[in-house]
């Protein structure tokens, strides 16, 4: 078994965020419950992305060709809202929703084959949908913290390990 847990987005544009502390995470065997957290942050995260248009780096404007396909055919929707395939895949579990936990894995996107266009902008203008922030990389390592302590504070490890 390995002594770092990865964290990894299944759409290009994101880095992967690699934790650990050999002495502790060698004797934690189930972090499901700190990854169920954190899925719990990134699907509101998203939420926020796809409502307020990119937050915090902002969808580019459509084009005025394009704006008005939109609005003739779904009526006034926000930029990356046409059909809410792609949003609600990564905002709540869909068919396409990318969501798997395991003990010591987590791995969330989505299976939106037009997503990875949009976030790296391929043939298009770029607009990232996911959108992970030091901010967010340091709230998710708080949570990694937080139930780390509580595993020493009940002395969940082997006596004389650490």
């Amino acid at each position: 078994m390995a002594d770092n847990i990865d964290f990894s987005a299944e759409i290009e544009g994101l880095t992967t965020l690699i934790l650990g502390s050999k002495k502790l995470v060698k004797f934690t065997r189930d972090f499901t419950t700190v990854f169920q957290r954190i899925t719990k942050d990134f699907r509101s995260n998203e939420k926020t992305v796809f409502d307020s248009e990119g937050t915090p780096k902002a969808f580019k404007a459509l084009t005025a060709k394009y704006a008005a396909f939109k609005l003739k055919s779904v009526g006034s929707k926000p930029i990356m809202q046409f059909s809410g395939r792609l949003m609600n895949s990564l905002i709540r579990k869909t068919g396409d929703t990318i969501e798997v936990i395991t003990p010591r894995e987590l791995r969330l996107g989505t299976r939106v084959p037009y997503a990875h266009r949009h976030q790296v902008g391929f043939k298009m203008p770029k607009r990232e949908i996911i959108q992970i922030t030091a901010k967010h990389k340091t709230r998710w390592v708080g949570f990694f913290e937080k139930f780390l302590i509580f595993q020493i504070n009940n002395r969940v490890f082997p006596k004389g390990k650490l």
